[in-house]
């Protein structure tokens, strides 16, 4: 105790590595250690103590200062998936990112698998970790925008969940395989996700994305020109877009001049009624000087 009480002292003065030195509290040493950015001596004594608290700050402070095997490492250690996600994404490790995934999703750390998985476009084990987390409503939208070969299983499993809570809202949800009429474009979303299956296998450089994308350009019928009328067709060309945006300008423009002729007949009416105020005030003025006429008059 009389070490540690020596090394506070030392530290006051400016001497932390001194300090260091001196003191035996292993908790202690591992701050003043951190003071000194002295990361292998922080390491040993993280090591000592094993605790989840010192391997996180260790981790970060091995982040601050560029050692990133140290902090996978550390982080690793410290059950910390947010960062070692962060981490195994930053420096395109898609195997380490794939781990970290799958260790969070057996953590029950949902939002972390998930976010892996999707980085990685593993979509049937994005599902699989909704379903499994037992967010059966965002695992069947997820399914109907990126499986949509799997609607009809998520969707069964959502519509149990929700049969013990509300079984009129559970029948109302459709199933594409029994109402095809109420999913418009679902043939062609199911071919899509045929195309994409393959290509999400094949790892591409992010400078070549330029080249991929005139390569599926290419094969698609028609080309560029080809691809855009059919998204027109669908009702997402670029058209109907400036339609909606005119006639958001133009309902604007409505409502703005409705609120100034609101405001201009508010001004009048308040102009009105001070007039009206004033020929009242005239004329009471006016009676009550007959009224002291009438009073001489009579004296």
């Amino acid at each position: 105790e009389q070490h540690n009480g020596l090394a506070r002292f030392l530290e006051a003065k400016g001497m932390v590595t001194t300090a260091l030195d001196v003191a035996t509290d292993q908790d202690y040493r591992f701050d003043l250690a951190v003071q000194l950015g002295d990361l292998s001596v922080a390491q040993e004594i993280a090591a000592a103590l094993d605790s989840t608290a010192r391997w996180k700050q260790l981790g970060q402070m091995a982040l601050t200062a560029g050692k990133l095997d140290l902090a996978s490492d550390c982080l690793t250690r410290a059950s910390d998936f947010s960062g070692l996600l962060m981490l195994s994404s930053a420096r395109g490790d898609r195997a380490g990112m794939g781990a970290v995934a799958a260790a969070a999703g057996a953590a029950g750390k949902t939002n972390v698998a998930f976010l892996g998985f999707f980085l990685l476009g593993r979509l049937e084990d994005c599902l699989v970790t909704l379903l499994e987390a037992e967010r059966l409503p965002e695992a069947a939208f997820f399914a109907r925008t990126y499986v949509p070969s799997s609607i009809t299983p998520a969707l069964a499993k959502w519509k149990v969940d929700l049969a013990a809570i509300n079984p009129k809202a559970a029948e109302s949800l459709a199933d594409p395989a029994a109402y095809p009429n109420l999913f418009p474009h679902l043939e062609e979303a199911l071919r899509a996700e045929k195309m994409l299956e393959v290509q999400r296998t094949t790892q591409l450089p992010a400078v070549g994305f330029v080249a991929a994308a005139a390569t599926v350009a290419a094969a698609t019928e028609g080309g560029l020109d080809g691809l855009l009328l059919r998204l027109q067709g669908l009702g997402l060309g670029d058209e109907e877009v400036v339609e909606v945006e005119e006639g958001e300008e133009e309902e604007a423009a409505e409502e703005a001049e409705e609120a100034a002729a609101e405001d201009e007949e508010e001004v009048e009416l308040d102009a009105e009624e001070a007039a009206e105020e004033e020929a009242e005030v005239e004329v009471e003025e006016v009676e009550e000087g007959e009224a002291v006429e009438e009073n001489g008059d009579e004296e």
